[in-house]
């Protein structure tokens, strides 16, 4: 993950980061991402159809049940999950 969200800024992409605690956020907002959305305290979609109301162009999603649910029902119309 560390090196998709330096790849996709030197790509010119909008990042979005999600993680577990402000610590994790903290980093997510050294390394570069634009939006950080920590999925204790947030709601994932939600924030996602603020951000990106059109929905997602491209997802590198690693996690897996909910989150892959989620990434899915985020994607653009021509969307590509990773």
């Amino acid at each position: 993950g560390h090196f998709a969200v330096q790849l996709a800024k030197l790509a010119g992409c909008t990042v979005i980061g999600t993680c577990s605690s402000a610590e994790k956020a903290a980093m997510l907002r050294e390394l570069g991402c634009d939006h950080i959305i920590n999925h204790r305290s947030q709601d994932v979609a939600a924030e996602l159809l603020k951000i990106a109301p059109e929905g997602l162009d491209v997802v590198l999603e690693g996690v897996g049940g909910q989150m892959l649910k989620t990434a899915l029902g985020s994607l653009g119309p021509k969307g590509r999950l990773l």
